[in-house]
């Protein structure tokens, strides 16, 4: 990954030149040039680094327990989805169709 620093202050680094006799920049450069890279080139987002010993462990009876609860939940949207599908909506309101209506209760227009 492609990491950079935030840029230097410039308006900072004048001041600081200016009113320490350059002491105070060679500090503020210092302490720039210390911190770690930690920003994307591209968007310029700060991006935290973690070692590959920071990162949890899961074990495998979590995960196991956490794929029925995903299958569970899967299950669920499928039949709540199928619910949606067989529901019908007006093309022109968006309200809900009544089974066996011909016409929409809220415009009017003929269901197709």
């Amino acid at each position: 990954m492609l990491l950079a620093r935030e840029d230097i202050n410039l308006l900072l680094a004048i001041i600081l030149l200016c009113f320490t006799a350059g002491i105070g920049l060679i500090i503020y450069l210092m302490i720039y040039y210390s911190k770690p890279e930690n920003r994307c080139v591209h968007c310029n987002s700060v991006v935290s680094s973690q070692s590959p010993g920071d990162i949890p462990q899961i074990k495998s009876s979590q995960l196991q327990t956490t794929e029925v609860e995903y299958n569970k939940e899967y299950q669920n949207q499928v039949v709540v989805s199928q619910e949606l599908e067989k529901q019908k909506y007006c093309q022109f309101c968006g309200e809900k169709i009544v089974e066996g209506a011909q016409f929409c209760q809220g415009c009017g227009a003929k269901v197709r």
